[in-house]
């Protein structure tokens, strides 16, 4: 049985709304990459489309752990995990226990989205319901 991920940091942006996405973003020992990624998520337009990041720490001994422990958004609601390294997979599926948005897009944490990826996922979405 594996140990349940560490809450490291949690915060609440639009907490009237539930996300309309929960991105998911596992990570280790790519730190310098993170910070790019997280800055792209920053980005999303429209500001009015409601989502939340969860990026889970996979045991990384780069500095990793205290950047996501501090770290904090002022466009998404936030989640910050850490785990022992045990791997991308177990990583998605704590994030996936956290997860809160009607759908769940998951990224990587060397991958700077497109400033209107999730736009463009809600349309295709809602088109075809």
């Amino acid at each position: 049985m594996t140990k349940a991920p560490e809450v490291l940091r949690k915060t609440e942006i639009s907490r009237s709304k539930i996300p309309r996405f929960s991105v998911i973003l596992p990570t280790f020992n790519r730190l310098r990459f993170l910070r790019r990624a997280l800055l792209g998520w920053e980005s999303q337009e429209p500001a009015s489309l409601p989502f939340e990041v969860i990026v889970v720490d996979d045991g990384s001994g780069d500095g990793t752990r205290d950047f996501l422990s501090s770290w904090t958004s002022r466009r998404f609601d936030y989640v910050a995990l850490s785990q022992q390294n045990s791997g991308p997979a177990l990583a998605r599926n704590h994030a996936l226990e956290e997860a809160r948005g009607d759908f769940v897009f998951f990224t990587g944490d060397d991958i700077v989205p497109s400033p209107r990826i999730l736009e463009h996922h809600v349309r295709r979405h809602d088109k075809e319901s």
